[in-house]
């Protein structure tokens, strides 16, 4: 009995330290991303899958649209919910 408890213990703690590294990893990327959007528009011109032109208006309206709900997001999952 007291075998199963320590492992259902350190299950949860296992599960909570992943929990907290991967949302403050989202975290990190999506701040980074709405701070630095011409940064941003480098790294997906990079990739070659919007023409030209329209790679800086993705950036730009990715970066205020888009990023400020992957961060929500992404602190939702850091906080659990």
């Amino acid at each position: 009995m007291m075998r199963n408890n320590r492992y259902r213990l350190i299950k949860h703690a296992a599960l909570i330290l992943f929990r907290l590294l991967a949302g403050g990893v989202f975290v990190y990327a999506s701040v980074d991303k709405i701070l630095h959007p011409d940064q941003f528009a480098i790294a997906v011109n990079n990739y070659q899958l919007l023409p030209e032109p329209f790679v800086n208006v993705f950036a730009v309206t990715g970066c205020h649209n888009g990023n400020p709900l992957y961060l929500y997001t992404s602190c939702a999952k850091f906080l659990g919910f």
